[in-house]
């Protein structure tokens, strides 16, 4: 299903699946009307992952802190599927600050490395909101891995992982404080594991997906 809008229209709340509703001024509360921007209000059809009214236009700011769009607190590496855009053990560090080069991180958790610091700055407003934070998977050894996450020494728990997984772990609103930052990754388990992605961003994030994500919720 195409991503769908909702607009409220005095007291009536009009849910529709196109894209590129511009006009709601010639709106007049009837299915199938057509409006001066050329499309027709349908029948909603399809089924709702998630949806959030307010009664008042929200901020750029709190569209990206509840969402993670349209930018996250950060960013590193792109899921790919491979670990290339980051540093090998010995040439990267594992005290990264992300807004430095990616290539400065390390990129794999082992026996020898089983730790990795991350230190951010979240931009202003984003402070004491809950957000997602998201882990992809590259390539992992052994059968008993597992990746724990802490934020400034708050512990959100470990997660078994496997080669290629999304790993989200909710982080709540009062870890997080205005100025830098700390997130640490832990490994746990034998073997090692390497890093495609890792992002923070909003807590509605999880929800963006897939179905099988329903344990998180605002």
């Amino acid at each position: 299903m195409a991503t769908s809008q909702a607009k409220f229209v005095g007291k009536t709340l009009a849910l529709g699946g196109e894209s590129d509703f511009r006009d709601w001024g010639s709106y007049s509360n009837s299915v199938g009307t057509v409006l001066s921007a050329g499309n027709a209000i349908k029948n909603f059809t399809g089924s709702i992952q998630q949806l959030a009214a307010w009664r008042r236009v929200l901020t750029k700011d709190e569209i990206a802190a509840a969402f993670g769009y349209p930018r996250a607190v950060f960013g590193v590496g792109t899921a790919d599927g491979t670990a290339g855009e980051f540093a090998t053990a010995a040439e990267g560090s594992y005290d990264y600050t992300v807004s430095d080069t990616w290539h400065g991180m390390a990129g794999t958790l082992d026996a020898t490395h089983r730790t990795l610091t991350l230190r951010f700055t979240p931009p202003p407003n984003w402070n004491g909101m809950d957000q997602g934070f998201h882990l992809v998977v590259g390539d992992v050894t052994g059968s008993d891995a597992q990746v724990s996450l802490a934020v400034n020494g708050a512990r959100f728990g470990a997660k078994a992982v496997t080669t290629g997984d999304d790993v989200w772990w909710i982080v709540k609103g009062g870890a997080v404080h205005a100025g830098e930052n700390v997130a640490t990754l832990t490994l746990g388990g034998t073997g090692s594991l390497a890093i495609d992605k890792l992002e923070m961003l909003g807590s509605w994030a999880p929800r963006l997906v897939g179905a099988r994500q329903r344990r998180y919720r605002r």
